[in-house]
């Protein structure tokens, strides 16, 4: 039976991150998190606040471990590295984020874990819970970087209309620095293209 994340389990999981983030992880997943509320609130979006400030906390739960720890980690919880098809292994920190918050911390709602796998590339499937938090922590106040600041007021304006912005700027400066684009990435950009010209609501 799925359990309801409540107060309780927030500060759980806040005190958990004190306790294994950096000060500067803790800091931005936190910033995430007030960001991605203000979102909800501001816009009406109907989104359980509970659920967003735990998948917004601990999206970043393995971005401090290295390629080799990703890999470990994953194969520790008997999951194969190799199959997942991204192209730099630090993304492996969204897979294995989503395992440690089910099985370390008891977070097994779908809708949570489904973001903190898809926060660091997209999907082609995107809800808007999603979104909200693939936004939030792209452009939340302690995010520092070439126009930004535009994109956040956008997101404040409307996360939907600002997604497949944020998401086409992340690309541009990939694609700008000469990394390769991951095909998640490359799946979300062609959704959300689709979806601005067939807009269905979310």
């Amino acid at each position: 039976m799925q359990r309801r994340v409540t107060r309780e389990s927030v500060d759980a999981v806040v005190a958990y991150l004190k306790s294994n983030l950096s000060t500067a992880i803790f800091e931005h997943v936190s910033s995430t998190r007030d960001f991605a509320l203000k979102l909800n609130s501001r816009q009406n979006l109907g989104l359980d606040e509970w659920n967003l400030s735990a998948a917004s906390l601990l999206h970043d739960i393995a971005r401090e471990y290295s390629d080799e720890e990703l890999r470990f980690g994953l194969m520790k919880y008997d999951v194969e590295p190799g199959n997942f098809n991204f192209v730099v292994p630090m993304l492996l920190h969204g897979e294995l984020g989503a395992i440690i918050a089910e099985k370390e911390l008891g977070i097994d709602d779908r809708e949570i874990i489904d973001a903190i796998r898809k926060h660091a590339t997209g999907s082609g499937e995107m809800s808007l819970f999603d979104k909200v938090i693939y936004v939030a922590d792209k452009v939340e106040p302690r995010r520092d970087y070439p126009g930004v600041e535009v994109l956040r007021a956008l997101a404040l304006e409307d996360v939907r209309k600002a997604y497949p912005v944020v998401l086409s700027s992340v690309l541009k400066y990939l694609i700008d620095g000469n990394h390769p684009l991951d095909y998640n990435s490359i799946e979300a950009y062609n959704a959300a293209i689709k979806a601005d010209l067939n807009p269905k609501g979310s």
